[in-house]
């Protein structure tokens, strides 16, 4: 079975909060950085200030895109293609060895993360990635659990 998942629309006020975090610790790791390693001049607090607006301003516009991405589910393999990257992450059934469900906050939406994979590469490669918005979460999430106890 084949699903095609978007990813949550995020409200503007959500957005502005990302991207108003995303300044303030900008800011003060630019701070932070300043009063450790270099001197001090008239012009500093503008130019950290200049630096921490185009941060939260290039964090607002690439995180306000809308995310798409097909979850293939068969009786062995589920498997996830499109989304950020372009490489194709997937699960056997008797081979899962990470199943996590993570509760939402204001950077993500809730889901369930799935992997094969130790957490290096995890990390560096991905994951399966289903949405707790999908409709069928809970039996891909029965299905999952019962191919974790296989293997």
């Amino acid at each position: 079975m084949l699903y095609h998942i978007k990813t949550e629309q995020v409200s503007l006020a959500k957005q502005i909060t990302r991207s108003g975090i995303i300044f303030v610790l900008t800011f003060l790791g630019s701070l932070l950085i300043r009063r450790l390693w270099f001197a001090q001049s008239a012009w500093t607090l503008w130019e950290k200030l200049f630096d921490a607006l185009v941060a939260a301003g290039a964090f607002f516009v690439f995180d306000s895109r809308r995310r798409e991405y097909e979850i293939e589910v068969t009786d062995e393999v589920i498997s996830m293609r499109g989304g950020l990257l372009l490489a194709a992450h997937k699960v056997r059934r008797g081979r899962i060895h990470f199943l996590r469900e993570l509760h939402g906050n204001i950077f993500r939406e809730p889901a369930l993360r799935l992997s094969e994979h130790g957490p290096i590469h995890r990390f560096l490669l991905g994951f399966v990635w289903v949405p707790k918005s999908m409709p069928q979460y809970e039996e891909l999430k029965s299905k999952a659990m019962s191919w974790m106890d296989i293997g």
